[in-house]
């Protein structure tokens, strides 16, 4: 038999067909690893996705308390140590800590009594880079809408996170009585 009519050799690729199988079932071990390890991270964002959630909702809640507390000492008792207390440096920009007490006390003869808080709304502002730069802190601000002597009124308290603490950053009062 001459050459051209024994039939061709098989190509290394097809000579050993063990090797060929092996080589598809290692792409698909391949493939299976890929999609066990993409569902891990998908768990785990969603994992940290949900603790997230939940601390945020944690610290708006006890801050949403914190203001509450504050709004009611400031304004029914006449007292200023919680706010004193929980100041942010950025309290004393406009007003010094000295002159907090008598300032607060202008305002609460100008209101008249607190006669109630009526509803509170939550604005959280999370700096995209806060954990790195200080230049971009997280925030909430809290209105309460109030009820004075003098008629309606809004109290926005502004917490400022400093490291791990929230801290008043700034209050104001937003009313007719405060205007003329």
């Amino acid at each position: 038999m001459s050459k051209s009519d024994q039939p061709p050799e098989p190509a290394e690729e097809h000579a050993n067909p063990l090797a060929v199988l092996a080589g598809v079932v290692h792409r698909a071990q391949w493939r299976s690893a890929l999609r066990v390890c993409a569902i891990c991270a998908l768990a785990v964002l969603l994992v940290s996705l949900g603790i997230a959630v939940n601390c945020r909702r944690a610290i708006e809640q006890r801050l949403a308390g914190l203001a509450v507390e504050i709004a009611e000492e400031v304004f029914d008792t006449g007292s200023h140590g919680r706010l004193l207390l929980y100041a942010h440096p950025k309290l004393f920009t406009y007003t010094p800590e000295l002159d907090w007490p008598s300032r607060l006390s202008e305002q609460r003869a100008r209101l008249g009594q607190l006669q109630s808080l009526d509803s509170l709304t939550a604005n959280f502002e999370q700096g995209l880079l806060s954990a790195r730069f200080e230049s971009a802190p997280n925030s909430v601000s809290y209105r309460i809408s109030s009820r004075f002597g003098t008629g309606p009124a809004v109290v926005e308290i502004v917490f400022a996170e400093k490291g791990s603490e929230w801290l008043v950053a700034q209050l104001r009062i937003e009313s007719e009585a405060l205007k003329l």
